[in-house]
């Protein structure tokens, strides 16, 4: 019989497996035996849940560029949705020639989410990700801003309930019944 998995290290929200067979198992099946799946928002099973690591990813990502950008050129730069305004089912390809290249940013791959970052001051910044990856019309966004690292704003289009700072719903549950 093979093994599922040898080894799991857990760091922040990156998980990280070491495969013992050459079969690979579902890796949300691994994150919901374990117990991480509600921690990470339901990745196991969810097409929503990696679209929605992406997104919160490459936000923080774009934020401290736009943070960067800033402190060279005491401005920030406003870039419309890219790499195109529907996001769906298919991760697309980053193509150049948006104002993301000006910013000094982009993905490492492919991306489910479409992007965006507008100022709204001259001291503060708004990025913003939706996406769609189940393909059912109904959105999934997240924002972030100067001082706020990403937060999801809508969960397959219904408003999501805001947990405190820095503290996801296992952690919630665990301080209310100690």
């Amino acid at each position: 019989m093979q093994s599922r998995a040898s080894t799991v290290a857990v760091t922040g929200l990156m998980l990280t497996f070491a495969l013992g067979c050459a079969d690979v198992p579902i890796i949300g099946d691994i994150v919901e035996e374990l117990g991480f799946a509600d921690m990470l928002g339901g990745l196991g099973g969810n097409l929503n849940g990696a679209a929605d690591a992406e997104c919160a990813s490459n936000m923080n990502g774009i934020k401290t560029a736009q943070i960067a950008y800033d402190a060279a050129f005491d401005d920030y730069i406003e870039a419309s949705d890219w790499p195109d305004s529907t996001p769906g089912t298919e991760a697309r390809d980053w193509p150049t020639g948006s104002n993301f290249d000006t910013l000094g940013w982009a993905p490492d791959g492919k991306v489910m989410g479409t992007y965006s970052v507008h100022a709204t001051s001259t001291t503060n910044f708004e990025v913003a990700c939706r996406h769609d990856a189940d393909g059912d019309g109904l959105e999934s966004e997240w924002k972030a801003t100067k001082v706020k690292n990403a937060t999801q704003i809508l969960d397959n289009g219904q408003p999501v309930q805001q947990q405190k700072a820095g503290k996801g719903k296992a952690a919630d549950d665990q301080q209310d019944s100690g």
